[in-house]
């Protein structure tokens, strides 16, 4: 940005010059409180200068603070509404007509160019010119209007002026005004670089929580970001989806890498739509294998409904893609569902990852691997839980490494009374409003 003029893009300009009408009412907030303090007090300087004018200019002081003072009451008004920002432009110019007003009057009560009353125009245009967070054009017709106003004021109506008094209050008017509009364009460069600099750290910030959510869940982010460290925590009930595909490896042998890389991408983008969408939060992928849960983050006492339903569904991705091998034989997959308690917590200092640790994700693992393609697998005591809703083959005994022999049920679908599709992939309303009571709240499938 160095040396080049930097300009607001359009898309970011109603939020530049929002934040010029937030910045000129607070201005136009602290210059009136400032005139309407000193106005008073002026009247010290009206009796040692002008004894014999001091009734007229009381006056003029009197009616100017109260001017000053019901303007500074609307601002107020306006501030408690929420509409100082809309209306603070109206509120400068009414101040400007305010003291532009008195000051005519300071400066022709008295006549002629020697009065002390032109330096008060002249610190008028120092407080507009250094308060308002003008641009040049608009800072240029406002100082220029209190000028010109004077000037005509005066050279109408007072008969005591003189050609040198004259000059010499505009040449220092001029001069205020010319060093006041060039520090106006440096102002305003630098508000238009601070602006850019500012968005562009935001952009940046999205981006970096963006990639942080990419593999953190979000309340998991939000305590990395506010405390630098994530503390493990025991969830006392969750839901654990392993996938697999069958036979992947003898499949990639047999494709080019771009090929089986586009399809894995495509599969999996298909799983992250369907595991957002039903509250999981997706933990990883290891080649063809995915992981997810549901129930680690928030309160989800549905979250084993949730993963069938999810694993349905990533079924249904395999069977509707027509994902084949070299040979023509199609993609199948395997899944995996298994609840219980887990310890979470986030790993690594400069990859951080998301994990899960118990026998729980074992015992979820070791059924996927044991799994049938084209079904969900549960151990037969948890498809118990949920057979209300869902067909199940029960495949009786299986032995499991490390595990001995356990029982499992594969699901197939969903019951026809709770199927808005002939598959039995997609649940109806009958089953959300038969969740509520199995549940014992709300769901939010």
């Amino acid at each position: 940005m160095k040396g080049k003029a930097v300009t607001i893009p359009k898309e970011h300009r109603p939020e530049f010059e929002r934040e010029r009408r937030e910045k000129l009412a607070t201005s136009v907030w602290v210059v009136t409180i400032i005139a309407l303090c000193m106005y008073p007090f002026s009247t010290i300087m009206d009796y040692l200068s002008y004894q014999e004018h001091w009734g007229a200019l009381s006056i003029d002081r009197f009616v100017t603070t109260s001017a000053l003072a019901l303007l500074l009451a609307f601002i107020y008004l306006v501030r408690k509404t929420g509409n100082a920002a809309r209306l603070a432009r109206l509120c400068i110019w009414i101040q400007i007509l305010i003291l532009c007003a008195s000051l005519d009057g300071f400066a022709l009560i008295p006549g002629g160019p020697e009065t002390p009353y032109y330096a008060g125009i002249t610190l008028y245009l120092t407080a507009i010119l250094v308060a308002y967070p003008l641009g040049l054009a608009e800072m240029g017709l406002t100082v220029g209007f209190v000028i010109i106003q004077f000037n005509v004021v005066n050279l109408l109506l007072d008969s005591s002026i003189n050609a040198d008094g004259y000059f010499n209050a505009n040449y220092f008017y001029f001069a205020t005004v010319f060093i006041g509009l060039f520090w106006t364009a440096m102002s305003e460069r630098l508000r238009i670089r601070e602006f850019m600099l500012r968005k562009s750290v935001e952009r940046e910030k999205a981006r970096s929580d963006e990639l942080l959510l990419n593999v953190l869940p979000s309340d998991v982010a939000d305590e990395l970001k506010e405390n630098g460290r994530v503390l493990a925590k025991h969830i006392e009930s969750c839901s654990i989806l392993f996938t697999d595909f069958v036979g992947f490896t003898k499949v990639s042998g047999h494709v080019t890498p771009d090929d089986i890389v586009q399809s894995l991408d495509d599969v999996f983008t298909r799983f992250d739509e369907i595991v957002t969408r039903l509250g999981l939060e997706k933990l990883k992928t290891i080649g063809d294998a995915y992981m997810a849960a549901a129930g680690v983050t928030g309160d989800q006492p549905d979250h084993l409904l949730r993963c069938i339903l999810t694993g349905l569904e990533m079924h249904r991705v395999i069977e509707e893609g027509g994902l084949s091998s070299a040979d023509g034989s199609p993609w199948r997959m395997r899944v995996g569902i298994h609840p219980g308690p887990v310890v979470a917590g986030v790993i690594g200092r400069k990859r951080f990852a998301f994990d899960l640790w118990g026998d729980t994700v074992n015992t979820a693992s070791r059924l996927e691997n044991q799994a049938q393609p084209r079904t969900v697998n549960l151990a037969t005591d948890v498809y118990r839980s949920v057979e209300k809703f869902f067909v199940g083959l029960d495949r009786g005994f299986v032995p499991v490494r490390g595990k001995g022999h356990i029982a499992m049920t594969g699901i197939t679908r969903l019951r026809p009374e709770y199927s808005a599709d002939k598959d039995g992939r997609i649940p109806n309303d009958a089953f959300k409003r038969d969740l509520v009571g199995f549940t014992k709240t709300t769901p939010a499938i």
